[in-house]
């Protein structure tokens, strides 16, 4: 993954009801529990990416994938299970539209914690 990777936010929202947030370092390695094979073709998780606007769509299209095989192998559900939209913000909006209501306004929910803070 890029190193400015780091940089994006993305919401991880679960059909059940539970909302995560994490932000992806550039060397992350996922592994962990696999879902029932009861749950492995519920259609879920949708992954809601934010990220600075100005991307191309050939970038857009390898971090959606990215984000999908590590969702797989993480939660070990198929990959017709899960879905990535990507929401570009202008930096001039990224604070109001972004960072306060995501990321301070959900802290409860972030599981990686920005390094920055655009208030300061």
């Amino acid at each position: 993954m890029h190193p400015s990777a780091a940089s994006f936010i993305l919401s991880v929202l679960f059909l059940c009801g539970q909302a995560k947030s994490m932000e992806l370092g550039p060397a992350e390695t996922f592994t962990g529990p696999t879902i029932s094979d009861k749950h492995r073709n519920d259609p879920m998780p949708h992954i809601i990416l934010k990220m600075a606007a100005g991307r191309t769509d050939a970038m857009k299209h390898a971090m959606a994938e990215n984000l999908a095989k590590a969702v797989i192998e993480t939660l070990g559900v198929d990959e017709s299970s899960v879905s990535v939209a990507i929401e570009d913000v202008a930096m001039s909006d990224w604070a109001g539209k972004v960072y306060v209501p995501d990321i301070q306004g959900k802290s409860d929910t972030i599981y990686k914690k920005p390094g920055y803070d655009p208030f300061r």
